[in-house]
């Protein structure tokens, strides 16, 4: 904290103080009381890191830093506040909701997205199509449909990869 804030920080602790060894009795107290708040985050050294690492610009007092730590979540988010959806929120959720099933049931044919059947990204992908399709006749046709557009070459190799929106060659 100190690298961080510098003077700005251990100023807030300085009783003007000095013990034997030199060092200011409110840093040393401090220091400790810290130490001993800080404990109960052993077991999750990472809220402490992640704290560090989005430090605020003004030195946080320790309840201040105590409460980042419970805040932070541990895959580096922060926990939002409780949230109760208005009849107004659910409404519009019905509405974004039946537009994306709209959407992704017309990619769909007979229950598989053919979409994804027959853009493969790369050769596992293809794999596994070709071993669906020894299962399912509905991925033989995608499989015919990827040979006579070229993507798939007659003996099952890749020609091309489903990448940025586009087909690319297969790297020879």
């Amino acid at each position: 904290m100190q690298g961080h804030y510098g003077t700005r920080f251990l100023n807030m602790w300085k009783t003007g103080q000095t013990l034997a060894d030199g060092t200011d009795v409110g840093v040393k107290n401090a220091m400790a009381c810290w130490a001993e708040k800080l404990s109960g985050f052993a077991e999750q050294p990472e809220r402490i890191k992640r704290v560090l690492d989005t430090l605020p610009a003004e030195p946080p007092s320790l309840p201040q830093f105590v409460d980042l730590c419970r805040a932070v979540r541990v895959d580096g988010g922060v926990q939002s506040l409780p949230y109760t959806p208005t009849a107004e929120d659910r409404q519009r959720q019905r509405e974004a909701a039946s537009a994306v099933a709209g959407a992704l049931k017309s990619k769909g044919q007979d229950g598989i997205d053919v979409h994804w059947a027959t853009h493969p990204r790369s050769e596992m992908h293809l794999r596994f199509i070709i071993y669906a399709a020894k299962k399912d006749a509905r991925f033989q046709v995608c499989i015919a449909d990827m040979v006579a557009d070229g993507v798939v070459s007659e003996t099952g190799k890749l020609l091309k990869v489903y990448r940025d929106s586009a087909f690319q060659l297969v790297a020879a």
